[in-house]
């Protein structure tokens, strides 16, 4: 499992509005990306919020933070899995690359 970051803003007069999206990649033992993962994680720093998501034919399912209404330059977005279900036991919880992520606006 992978997880990359990235931030995503929007503007509305005089506010900003910033969130994060966590995208995360389950794989097999072999590599092989697993559809139909039910990904389950959370967020901290910037907002305390719990998720979920199913992963597609590719394997990745993206996960959205709440938004933050202008947020302070330095503020952190923190993504934790803290777990996958897949059915016939092809997700291996060693196969674990990467279990959190962060990114700093």
């Amino acid at each position: 499992m992978v997880i990359e970051m990235e931030l995503r803003t929007r503007s509305a007069g005089r506010n900003t509005f910033v969130k994060a999206l966590a995208t995360v990649t389950v794989v097999d033992a072999a590599g092989v990306p697993v559809a139909g993962a039910t990904v389950h994680g959370s967020w901290s720093g910037a907002t305390f919020d719990i998720d979920q998501g199913v992963s597609g034919t590719d394997g990745i399912v993206m996960l959205e933070s709440d938004e933050v209404k202008n947020p302070a330059v330095g503020t952190s977005f923190s993504f934790t899995v803290t777990g996958v279900e897949a059915q016939g036991g092809m997700y291996s919880p060693e196969e674990n690359v990467e279990t959190n992520d962060s990114i700093v606006y």
